[in-house]
């Protein structure tokens, strides 16, 4: 049995729809003064139709000034979705935060749904392609890191 296999869509998806709470962390590619830092976030899921899915997500004051849109799909207890900031942004090595592009920036994440839990688990992971000034080669640099999201006590059905 193939990994994927036991998570097939025949199982019941999650109502992702209205307000989670979450957070992420940074992985090993990060300057070690962030590794240890989480970033929380508010994602409202507005808009859910036939396993898609849309909303945006708002992060505290560790993580990015600026609020994201997000689009993904959930198949059973697996969870999938691509945030966009309308910017670019990079960490330097003082683990601040600062913009380094006009131009979108997409972050990809995967997970999975606990329904003991009322919890999604997985990883994100961004890729940036930089080209190199002196010949004019690009190349790219992969980060990653953790995220969890769980629906409020409080709004759980």
């Amino acid at each position: 049995m193939g990994l994927l296999s036991r998570f097939s869509s025949s199982k019941k998806s999650p109502d992702l729809s209205g307000e989670w709470s979450g957070y992420y962390g940074y992985g090993e590619q990060y300057p070690d003064s962030m590794r240890d830092t989480v970033v929380h976030f508010v994602a409202r899921i507005t808009s859910v139709a036939n396993g898609e899915f849309e909303g945006s997500i708002t992060e505290d004051e560790n993580g990015i000034p600026e609020t994201s849109r997000i689009a993904g799909r959930v198949r059973g207890n697996r969870i999938e979705f691509k945030k966009t900031y309308a910017r670019t942004y990079a960490v330097d090595n003082d683990g601040k935060t600062n913009v380094a592009a006009d131009v979108p920036q997409d972050i990809f994440y995967k997970g999975f749904y606990d329904e003991s839990e009322n919890k999604v688990k997985g990883q994100w992971q961004i890729t940036i392609t930089y080209i190199d000034k002196s010949n004019g080669e690009t190349f790219d640099h992969v980060s990653a890191g953790h995220w969890s999201m769980e629906k409020p006590k409080s709004v759980a059905q």
